[in-house]
C-alpha cells in the first residue's frame, strides 16, 4: 500500500503544492512564502523582484542566478553582516527564468473551488520582500473558495529566507504540527496501482 504525503513547498514549490493539491493529491499542504500563483496578480515586491527578468522578453529560455547584492538585499535581508556570502555559496544555484514566466503566463490554472482538494495551509513573512505578504493574502482568498480548510498564517518579521533564517522552527514546527492536525484522511492506493501512475 501507498499512503498519500503532506505537501509543504517554499517559494516556486508553494505554487507546485498547490497545482498539487489541485490535482486530488496529498493529505494536506503548506506553501510557505509562496510564488505567484497563476489567475493572481503580482504585488509591489514580487514585481521589482522579477523585473530584471521581466525586461528581457527572451529570457524564459535562460538560467537566472541572483547576485549576491540581491541575495543580502531582498532574498535574505535579515542575515547577519557577515554571513550572507556563505549563505549564499552554499544554497544559491542557478534557476530557470521560466519559472517566473510560468508564474505570469502559465495556461495551467488552479480551480480555486476545487470540492476534492486536501487542506491547504498559506504561510507568509511579513517582511518578505520576494513575495508580498498582501500577495500571500490574495492566494488565500483565492483558495478559500474550495470547501475544505484553508487557513493563513503571517509571521510579522519573517522574511523570504525564513525556511533558513535563524528561529525557522517557528515556522517549520507550527506548519507540521497545522498539517498533522488539519490533513484529510489518507487515500490509501494499492502499491500495483500506485507504481503504474
Amino acid at each position: 500500500m501507498k499512503e498519500a504525503p503532506i505537501l509543504i513547498g517554499h517559494s516556486a514549490a508553494g505554487v507546485f503544492v498547490q497545482h498539487l493539491l489541485d490535482r486530488g493529491l496529498g493529505v494536506a499542504g503548506v506553501a510557505i512564502d509562496s510564488a505567484p500563483t497563476p489567475g493572481v496578480p503580482l504585488y509591489p515586491h514580487a514585481i521589482v523582484s522579477a523585473l530584471p527578468v521581466f525586461l528581457d522578453p527572451l529570457s524564459f529560455r535562460r538560467l537566472k542566478t541572483m547576485s549576491r547584492r540581491f541575495f543580502r538585499r531582498r532574498f535574505a535581508q535579515k542575515v547577519p553582516a557577515g554571513e550572507g556570502d556563505a549563505l549564499y555559496d552554499r544554497y544559491i544555484v542557478p534557476t530557470a527564468r521560466k519559472v517566473y514566466w510560468d508564474g505570469i503566463v502559465n495556461p495551467m490554472r488552479i480551480r480555486w473551488d476545487n470540492p476534492d482538494r486536501a487542506p491547504l495551509l498559506l504561510i507568509g513573512g511579513g517582511r518578505d520582500l520576494i513575495a508580498d505578504a498582501a500577495m500571500t493574502r490574495a492566494i488565500w482568498r483565492k483558495q478559500s473558495r474550495a470547501p475544505s480548510r484553508n487557513d493563513l498564517r503571517i509571521f510579522p518579521d519573517r522574511s523570504h529566507w525564513t525556511c533558513v533564517d535563524t528561529g525557522w522552527e517557528q515556522v517549520a514546527d507550527p506548519a507540521l504540527d497545522w498539517a498533522l492536525e488539519n490533513g484529510r484522511p489518507p487515500r490509501v492506493v494499492p502499491f500495483e496501482r500506485a507504481a503504474a501512475a
